[in-house]
């Protein structure tokens, strides 16, 4: 969306979600391990033809900081972005 504000047409966009988590309290071996996520990486993938790898990567961190996934995230635990320019 925020890409369609600048006027910008991306011909790529990927992103992936990874986790990294402790199954032990899923399993039931140590119940002090939280369940849940304990960090999470965003890699995206983007590109658009004739636009600045400066205006691609202020799209992103736009989208980072306006996001209702990752944003409230940030707030409980480190989340890492990864931004590709393709």
């Amino acid at each position: 969306m925020r890409a369609a504000q600048f006027g910008v047409e991306l011909n790529k966009l990927e992103v992936r979600v990874d986790s990294l988590s402790d199954d032990r309290d899923m399993l039931g071996i140590d119940n002090s391990i939280p369940a849940g996520p304990l960090s999470m990486k965003f890699s995206i993938r983007i590109g658009a033809e004739g636009v600045s790898e400066e205006l691609l990567h202020e799209i992103v961190d736009w989208a980072e900081e306006h996001s209702p996934v990752g944003e409230p995230l940030t707030r409980i635990m480190p989340i890492e972005y990864v931004v590709d320019i393709v």
